[in-house]
């Protein structure tokens, strides 16, 4: 969930549109849980001097940004390829079907 959090914390720092979180996966409900986690935490705090309360990431809040960028460009990618599916090149003009099988296994 710190990936998320930090995703969070940067679209707030970015004052990026919530939707662009929900194709990391995030929803409404994960996302105002994370909130809630980060004003906890001190990533963020409200910004009270404007006509209306804004959210501000804190220095704690870029900091752990920065780290969990850090961590995600290791060695290991996040989504390993399964050497079961790979396949021979194929040309531009063809599609790849994946089996039924793999596809079964692929839903959550």
């Amino acid at each position: 969930m710190s990936f998320n959090l930090a995703l969070v914390l940067q679209s707030i720092d970015n004052k990026s549109p919530i939707e662009k979180l929900f194709r990391h996966g995030i929803q409404y409900s994960q996302y105002f849980l994370l909130v809630n986690e980060a004003l906890e935490k001190g990533f963020l705090n409200y910004d009270t001097h404007g006509q209306e309360e804004d959210l501000i990431v804190t220095d704690a809040g870029r900091i752990f940004i920065a780290s969990a960028q850090k961590k995600s460009k290791g060695k290991e990618p996040w989504i390993i390829p399964l050497d079961s599916e790979k396949i021979d090149s194929i040309g531009i003009g063809e599609i790849y079907i994946p089996r039924l099988t793999t596809i079964r296994k692929l839903k959550v």
